[in-house]
């Protein structure tokens, strides 16, 4: 299965949003926001700024050992908050129906970055991109997922006998550093989703990642039952 990877134009009026073969560009001043055109990026200049911005300034705030922490609290928190949506977005790209183990060799590689001019969690991150891949099956970290997944799900039909299987959500939250490199805040997820999902969830994966994008920027946390959560 070929590796799929997919962005948004930012430009929220942008014709070309819902289609993933548009070759997207990098903002080139904070090179996290992209877009499909010049004319898209000047359009949407007014909302992307504070973001643009905030990213300049994070570089001096985040040298600071309790910025960090602060940070990684506040990467939990949306993490928590956006746990429903992971999951669905995560199993339309399974399409368990037609592949029933992908969830054991597959995974979502989401990259997410820092909004640190919104004070409100579910808005404090903001998607950049989102890989469908296969994990790799050498390396200690993969072989640690691997074991992780395979642990979670043990321990999950435990407690909630209906669970289908847990599959990975990778988030690799990209932060500026003083040299003009960039770090990676990583955050494993093992996610459960329950048999009724897994067999009669309809894999819309393209409507299931648009909604990634714009959920998770507009700070939306709709009612979506099936993740198998109590």
């Amino acid at each position: 299965m070929p590796l799929l990877l997919h962005g948004i134009c930012r430009n929220t009026a942008c014709p070309n949003r819902t289609n993933f073969n548009v070759r997207l560009r990098q903002c080139a001043r904070c090179q996290m926001t992209r877009y499909c055109s010049k004319e898209c990026q000047k359009q949407d200049w007014p909302s992307h700024k504070s973001f643009c911005q905030g990213y300049l300034q994070m570089k001096n705030a985040l040298t600071e050992h309790s910025s960090r922490e602060e940070l990684y609290d506040r990467f939990n928190g949306w993490v928590r908050v956006h746990n429903y949506l992971l999951t669905h977005v995560l199993v339309a790209w399974l399409n368990l129906p037609k592949y029933p183990k992908n969830h054991e060799k597959m995974c979502l590689v989401v990259t997410i970055g820092y909004r640190p001019e919104v004070k409100i969690t579910p808005m404090c991150m903001e998607v950049i991109k989102a890989v469908f891949m296969e994990m790799p099956t050498e390396g200690d970290e993969w072989k640690d997922i691997h074991e992780r997944r395979k642990t979670a799900e043990v321990e999950k039909k435990k407690v909630i006998p209906e669970i289908y299987g847990c599959g990975i959500v990778i988030l690799d939250l990209v932060l500026p550093e003083e040299d003009g490199t960039w770090s990676t805040m990583r955050r494993v997820l093992p996610l459960a989703f329950v048999e009724s999902m897994a067999r009669e969830f309809v894999p819309d994966s393209a409507l299931w990642t648009q909604r990634l994008f714009e959920y998770t920027r507009e700070g939306m946390v709709p009612d979506l039952p099936g993740s198998g959560r109590r």
